[in-house]
């Protein structure tokens, strides 16, 4: 048994500028469909609808890897990825990305999980976790 590794991510400090836009795109949105004539209750249904489809870069997340697997929590709650339902752990601009799949695919957006990594700890945080991974047969590509 091992100590868990948490950590945060905070998409408005590590990219205020995408972080801003986008916010500022959900207002604007919301602004043209209450300039249009939807109802109220529909207008702010859509923002909340447009503002979760972009929460990656408005909500800070937490991360955690333990003896289960791997957990993301953003907006929308926990996600969690046990170390059975784990083929591939992949380096991408961000983070770590832990996919059921042992080759790239295309459904990796759908059924990937994400655990973005603040840019600084990164190869600090990736070092912390590779002893986890290799636990339970998977490295880093």
């Amino acid at each position: 048994m091992s100590a868990p590794l948490e950590w945060s991510f905070n998409p408005w400090r590590e990219r205020p500028a995408a972080s801003a836009l986008t916010l500022a795109v959900t207002a604007a949105i919301a602004l043209f469909l209450w300039s249009t004539g939807v109802p109220p209750l529909a207008v702010v249904g859509l923002a909340m609808a447009t503002a979760g489809s972009f929460a990656p870069l408005l909500v800070p997340a937490r991360c955690r890897v333990d003896d289960q697997g791997v957990a993301h929590r953003g907006a929308f709650g926990w996600e969690r990825r046990a170390w059975t339902e784990i083929r591939r752990v992949a380096r991408v601009r961000g983070g770590l990305l832990v996919s059921p799949f042992e080759h790239p695919r295309r459904f990796d957006s759908f059924r990937a999980l994400l655990l973005p990594m603040p840019r600084v700890d990164r190869p600090h945080l990736t070092a912390e976790v590779a002893p986890h991974l290799s636990r339970h047969g998977l490295a880093i590509v």
